[in-house]
C-alpha cells in the first residue's frame, strides 16, 4: 500500500537529542493510534526500514474526527486518514505528516528544533529572490504594527528597508533558480513547491535538505541579513558569554508612574501590614535598581556581581528556551513586593520584586559577542550596531540651542506671554520649528504632541509632531521611554483628520496655555494666523500626495557626538562592549524610527550636537 502514497516535499526538520531505536519509533506510532479516536488498523506501517543508506519509518491509518461545524450532540464525525513519514539522516530527523502529529512529550524527549540560522543558511542562500516575507515587529509596544506580510516579484528591489533591523522574518517564500522554497525558521518547517510524488522522492529531498542543515555554512542572502533575527539560545556559540546585566528601569518606572499605572510597590510596616510606598520611596528604589552589573561564571553557574566591589547580588538560570532571573537581592530592595495598582488590599496578590522582574522579563543581558542582546525575554542578533550606526545616526539631528536649555517648559507666572528662554519649549518655538509658518501648542490635555508644526512653503510641505523633553546628558533610554510611547501612540493622528481637529481647535482658540494652575497669555495658535486660515492650510495639505510627515523627539538629554563616538568605538574595537543602557537606547529608538516608517512618516531625534 505504501507505493500508493502521493505526497509533496514539505516537512518539519529537527535535530535528534539521542539515537532513535526501533522500539522508540514503534512506541511513537502506538501513541499516535492511542490518541486518535476510533483508530483503525494501519493501511501500512514500516519501522526504520532502509532506503539506500537512509532509514525511514511510516504509518497511515483512519480515525474519527469531530465535525468542525457540529456539536457533539449531533453524533456526527468525519472519517479521515492520516499519515506520517519519518526520515533519519545523520543528526537530523524530517517529519512529513498530514492529520497526525507527534506529541510534545516525544519532541521534548527525543527532538529539538533546528536552529533558525541553520534554516536560513540552508534555504536563504545568496542569489535567492524573495517573493513573500511575513515580518514580526520586535517592539514590545502595543501601539505599533505587530505583523505584516510583504509580497513582490523581488522584495529586495521593492521593499523599503528603513527600520528593517527592528523586524523579524518569521516566514518567507523565495525562488532559487527554478525552485521555490517556503521556510518558517522558528518551527523548522521547509517546503519545496513541486508536484506530488511517491515516498522515495520525499525521502531523497529530505536527505538533501538535512545535508544542507548539517553543513549550515555558506553566504546568506544580503536581503535577509537586513532583518534583526531572534535566535534560540541553542544556536549561539558555546564561547559566547554573558557579561553585563541591567534591570529595565524605564519600563518599571512607566508601569508605576504613568497616567494609567499598572503596578505599585509595597512593603510591610512595623505592624506587619503591607503599605504602598510613596513616590519618594519608589524613586529611591528605582534609582538603586538603575545601575549596571556584570555577569561572571559558566552557563550552569552565572552570578550577577556588583561593579564596584564584585559582591554577588544575584544569579541567572540558563535554560533551553530562556534565561531566567533565579535570585536578585540588593540590600535596599529586600522586602519589596509588587502589587496591582488597583489592589485595595495593598498586595493581597503580591509578588516579590525578583519574581515580578523574572516573570515579566524586565532585564537586559549583554554578551561578549556585541551583536547579541537578551532583551525582555528574547535573544536578538543585529549586525547594524557594528556598522558605525549610519542608519541610526541619520535620524539624529543636532541643534546648538539645546545645549543652553535648563528645563523643559521653564517657570510660569500669571499673564506671561512666552515660554522661558532657557526652556526646550522656547528653543523649539523660536529655532527648531522656526521654519514652520503654522505652529500650534498642543501640550496638556488630550495632546497629540507638545507642538504641531506645518511648513506650507517648503517643497514638499511638511507636518511635524514635536515631543519635547529635558534631562541630564545620558546614553541611556530612561529619558526617552515616555516620549517614545507618546509619539507612537499618536502616529495615527498624522492624517490630521477633520472630525478630530474640530474639537481641538475649540480648545486651542478659547483656552490659553495653563501650567501649575497659572493661566498665561501664551497663545495656543502660536503662528499661522486665524483659525480659518490654519484650517484652510491643513485642508490643502491633508490630501497632498507629496506631504512629508515627521515625528520629532526634541531633547536636551542626548548628544549626537556622544552617540557617534560610542558607535565608532564599537566599530573600531571588536572587544568594545557598549553599556546595557546604550543597547536599550539603541533598540528603543530604532523601534520608534521603524514605527514611524510603518505609517509613512519619518522619525527624528533633535538633540544636542
Amino acid at each position: 500500500m505504501i507505493e500508493n502514497l502521493l505526497i509533496g516535499c514539505s516537512a518539519y526538520f529537527f535535530e535528534r537529542k539521542k539515537a532513535l531505536t526501533d522500539s522508540a519509533v514503534e512506541n511513537w506510532f502506538a501513541e499516535l493510534q492511542r490518541d486518535a479516536q476510533n483508530a483503525m488498523t494501519p493501511l501500512f506501517k514500516e519501522i526504520r526500514k532502509m532506503h539506500g543508506e537512509v532509514r525511514y519509518s511510516t504509518i497511515c491509518f483512519a480515525y474519527d474526527r469531530p465535525t468542525a461545524f457540529l456539536n457533539k450532540d449531533a453524533g456526527v464525525v468525519d472519517r479521515i486518514h492520516g499519515y506520517m513519514l519519518i526520515v533519519e539522516h545523520q543528526n537530523h530527523v524530517a517529519v512529513h505528516s498530514i492529520g497526525l502529529k507527534l506529541s510534545l512529550n516525544i519532541k521534548k524527549d527525543w527532538l529539538k528544533p533546528v536552529a533558525n540560522n541553520a534554516v536560513n543558511a540552508a534555504i536563504a542562500k545568496a542569489g535567492s529572490k524573495f517573493e513573500s516575507m511575513q515580518l514580526r515587529s520586535m517592539s514590545t509596544s502595543n501601539r505599533v504594527l505587530r505583523k505584516k506580510t510583504m509580497e513582490a516579484d523581488d522584495l529586495e528591489n521593492a521593499m523599503p528597508m528603513a527600520g528593517a533591523s527592528r523586524y523579524v522574518g518569521q516566514r518567507y517564500r523565495l525562488r532559487r533558480g527554478t525552485q521555490r522554497y517556503t521556510a518558517t525558521p522558528s518551527t523548522g518547517r521547509i517546503s519545496l513547491s513541486t508536484d506530488r510524488s511517491g515516498f522515495k522522492t520525499a525521502i531523497s529531498w529530505s536527505v538533501d535538505v538535512m545535508a544542507e542543515l548539517e553543513v549550515s555554512t555558506g553566504a546568506l542572502s544580503p536581503f535577509i541579513e537586513n532583518f534583526a533575527r531572534p535566535v534560540s539560545l541553542t544556536s549561539i556559540p558555546l564561547t559566547a558569554k554573558p557579561t553585563n546585566f541591567a534591570i529595565d528601569v524605564a519600563e518599571l518606572t512607566d508601569r508605576i508612574f504613568s497616567e494609567y499605572s499598572t503596578i505599585k510597590l509595597v512593603k510591610k510596616d512595623l505592624k506587619g501590614q503591607f503599605r504602598e510606598l510613596n513616590e519618594t520611596e519608589c524613586r529611591k528604589i528605582l534609582q538603586i535598581l538603575d545601575g549596571e552589573f556584570k555577569v561572571a561564571g559558566s552557563r550552569d553557574s552565572l552570578n550577577i556581581l556588583n561593579l564596584t566591589d564584585n559582591s554577588k547580588v544575584g544569579t541567572l538560570r540558563w535554560g533551553k528556551d530562556r534565561i531566567g532571573l533565579s535570585t536578585f537581592a540588593l540590600q535596599e530592595t529586600k522586602g519589596i513586593y509588587v502589587a496591582s495598582a488597583d489592589d485595595i488590599d495593598h498586595g493581597k496578590n503580591r509578588l516579590s520584586l525578583k519574581i515580578y522582574l523574572d516573570s515579566e522579563n524586565l532585564f537586559i543581558i549583554l554578551f561578549d559577542t556585541i551583536n547579541l542582546a537578551y532583551i525582555n525575554g528574547n535573544l536578538f542578533e543585529d549586525s547594524a550596531i557594528r556598522d558605525g550606526g549610519l542608519f541610526f545616526l541619520s535620524h539624529l539631528i543636532p541643534y546648538d540651542c539645546l545645549a543652553s536649555a535648563s528645563s523643559e517648559k521653564g517657570k510660569f507666572k500669571k499673564n506671561q506671554r512666552s515660554f522661558s528662554s532657557n526652556s526646550v519649549f522656547s528653543q523649539l518655538e523660536k529655532v527648531i520649528a522656526g521654519q514652520d509658518d503654522v505652529l500650534i501648542c498642543d501640550d496638556l490635555g488630550d495632546e497629540w504632541a507638545d507642538f504641531i508644526g506645518l511648513n506650507t512653503q517648503s517643497k514638499p510641505s511638511t507636518v511635524t509632531f514635536y515631543h519635547a523633553k529635558h534631562g541630564a546628558l545620558s546614553l541611556g533610554a530612561s529619558s526617552f521611554h515616555i516620549s517614545v510611547s507618546q509619539a507612537e501612540k499618536n502616529l495615527g493622528r498624522l492624517t490630521l483628520a477633520q472630525e478630530a481637529l474640530s474639537s481641538k481647535f475649540d480648545n486651542w482658540e478659547n483656552n490659553p496655555y495653563k501650567s501649575n494652575k497659572k493661566t498665561t497669555k501664551i497663545d495656543r495658535l502660536m503662528r499661522g494666523g486665524t483659525r480659518a486660515k490654519i484650517e484652510n492650510d491643513i485642508l490643502s495639505l491633508r490630501y497632498s500626495p507629496d506631504l512629508v510627515r515627521r515625528v520629532a523627539i526634541v531633547t536636551s538629554s542626548l548628544s549626537r557626538k556622544a552617540v557617534e563616538k560610542e558607535f565608532q568605538d564599537i566599530k573600531n574595537d571588536s572587544s568594545k562592549r557598549p553599556s546595557a543602557h546604550f543597547v536599550q537606547l539603541y533598540w528603543l529608538l530604532t523601534s520608534f524610527f521603524s514605527a514611524c516608517a510603518e505609517v509613512g512618516a519619518i522619525g527624528y531625534v533633535f538633540c544636542q550636537p
